[in-house]
């Protein structure tokens, strides 16, 4: 891997553990585009594999599972590996999107993403395909989805965080399982409050009991 696309990776990696995701897509697709310009694979791959993280961190999860499986179909016709350093960043976000998808969604995801050649899935990384379209918040945080899609009008997002704080996570840890900002999961939990008519931590754990909105670990 050559020294620039090397820094600018670490850059993207940086931007994304700071919890940017936005921001550290597009430093991935600066990446994505020098490393299609030397033909290097492996940094192809490297890109491609970063901004199926920051796809899964902005919430884009489909998106995210395909570009993962992608990268696994070209890691076999290539033969290039990562490293125990790189597998332990990325396995978390692997993780999260394979939660989120399901067993099912999440296996016919990734084996679609494995029918792509090397030039579809660069395509497919920078088209805006599954990618969302909500104007990004001025703190680059992830947009608060406005979609009703559980009880009580919750979104996705909330009855993600509203499952996590009913296990006993504290904001910290469920910023940190979520990839968002601990400011961001109280946001959720006040909306969840003011929807729930609740107002304590308690009486949302409780809900979130009630209607089996726990997480399966």
């Amino acid at each position: 891997m050559g020294m620039l696309p090397r820094a600018l990776d670490n850059l993207g990696w940086a931007t994304l553990l700071g919890g940017k995701p936005a921001r550290a897509k597009a430093q991935f697709e600066e990446n994505l585009t020098l490393s299609k310009e030397l033909d290097d694979k492996a940094t192809i791959t490297m890109s491609l594999e970063g901004l199926a993280c920051a796809a899964g961190a902005n919430g884009e999860a489909l998106r995210a599972a395909k570009l993962f499986g992608a990268v696994e179909e070209l890691m076999e016709a290539t033969g290039y590996r990562l490293g125990p350093p790189e597998n332990a960043m990325i396995e978390p976000y692997r993780t999260s999107v394979r939660s989120r998808l399901g067993e099912a969604g999440w296996n016919e995801a990734l084996a679609e993403g494995r029918t792509m050649s090397i030039e579809a899935a660069i395509g497919y990384a920078f088209s805006e395909e599954g990618s969302s379209t909500a104007t990004p918040s001025t703190t680059s945080e992830q947009p608060l989805s406005s979609t009703p899609e559980h009880q009580a009008g919750l979104t996705s997002r909330e009855v993600e965080v509203l499952g996590l704080v009913a296990t006993g996570m504290t904001n910290p840890q469920v910023a940190q399982r979520l990839f968002i900002s601990p400011r961001t999961v109280q946001r959720h939990l006040n909306s969840v409050y003011r929807k729930l008519g609740v107002t304590t931590r308690a009486e949302a754990t409780s809900f979130a009991l009630e209607h089996g909105l726990t997480p399966s670990f």
